[in-house]
């Protein structure tokens, strides 16, 4: 997850949007949720939109596996739980993509 600084005030406000995105995760087919990892980085200089208004935007990677459908099904609940978190915030984006196995490296 990626923020402007502004869109949390207290930072126990980003556990909970954290907590919010495991809930939503949950309910979607393509996840395991012992298998979640959440990063949250708030961006203090930025420009979107050739402007610096606030933005959330959420990355999601996933082993290749899910259907095209259970892909969809996810980025659908991810999207709807931010978009109505944020409802005051304008720019919120959401890339829900595949990690090729083969090129994915872990230790």
């Amino acid at each position: 997850m990626e923020y402007s600084c502004d869109v949390f005030e207290e930072k126990d406000e980003v556990e909970c949007f954290l907590d919010l995105l495991v809930e939503a995760s949950a309910r979607a087919n393509a996840i395991i949720p012992t298998n979640l990892k959440l990063r949250a980085m708030p961006y203090n200089h930025f420009r979107v939109s050739g402007g610096s208004e606030p933005f959330v935007h959420i990355n999601v990677a996933l082993m290749e596996g899910p259907s095209e459908k259970d892909l969809e099904q996810l980025a659908d609940l991810l999207f709807s739980a931010v978009s109505r978190h944020f409802a005051e915030v304008k720019q919120v984006t959401l890339d829900v993509r595949t990690t090729n196995p083969k090129t994915y490296r872990k230790r």
